[in-house]
């Protein structure tokens, strides 16, 4: 079958971290967009970011939904607009019904999410994003040193919005799901995402080597991962 993955970026990143995964997943027979959210508007929550994901995804059949890191907060609601056959959590967060990801990480604290969030440079309208030091540290550090360089000259200031809105009670589709974890990732705990795997999406995760963003640092293992993934 042939298949359209929509990939969803993280906090502070956007459509442009993708760049090396699409041809990838072109290569191997797939179809693939990397698609923008509206991260730094305040005003715009979880359903505005899935409803991003359905404008970009409108009439493509078969889709598979990539939620990395931040994005997982609202990839099941993605899901659900788009009409996704699976989802894919890349070292992300998932959600509870009912609990925002504000309200998880005060009851699962470091283990779930490392990243000093106390190193910020603040914005205007309550908005933040990491000093580059904490960045290249947590984000790139496996990444070659170009890619790393340039994506710092990327990042975006991110709104807190979707991280203190709670999960909707019934937001969770009947769609299969899968996880995907890098072993050193120093931004999302692979402990963590090892055991959530089992308990909420109820399947062994699939590892990779490598830090936080392998899309980055290994885009062909991430492709073939990606495809494995949907394949469960």
């Amino acid at each position: 079958m042939r298949l359209h993955f929509g990939l969803l970026p993280g906090g502070q990143h956007d459509a442009w971290i993708y760049d090396h995964v699409v041809p990838e997943l072109e290569k191997r027979g797939h179809d693939a967009t990397a698609i923008s959210v509206p991260g730094d508007d305040p005003a715009c929550g979880l359903l505005a970011h899935a409803e991003a994901a359905r404008e970009a995804l409108r009439g493509r059949s078969n889709v598979v939904v990539v939620g990395h890191s931040m994005s997982g907060t609202y990839l099941p609601l993605a899901a659900r607009e788009t009409q996704a056959i699976h989802m894919v959590f890349l070292c992300a967060m998932v959600p509870v019904p009912g609990l925002s990801m504000i309200d998880q990480f005060e009851s699962d604290g470091t283990g779930m999410i490392t990243i000093p969030f106390d190193r910020t440079i603040p914005g205007e309208d309550g908005l933040d994003r990491l000093d580059p030091d904490v960045a290249r540290e947590y984000f790139y550090h496996d990444c070659p040193s170009s890619i790393r360089d340039w994506a710092l000259g990327q990042l975006r200031y991110q709104a807190p919005t979707i991280g203190l809105e709670p999960f909707p009670e019934d937001g969770w589709p009947d769609v299969p799901a899968c996880y995907v974890l890098c072993r050193e990732d120093r931004a999302v705990s692979p402990e963590w995402s090892r055991r959530v795997a089992l308990e909420r999406l109820g399947s062994e995760a699939i590892e990779l080597d490598g830090g936080h963003s392998p899309f980055f640092s290994r885009p062909v293992e991430l492709a073939e991962a990606l495809i494995a993934a949907a394949g469960r």
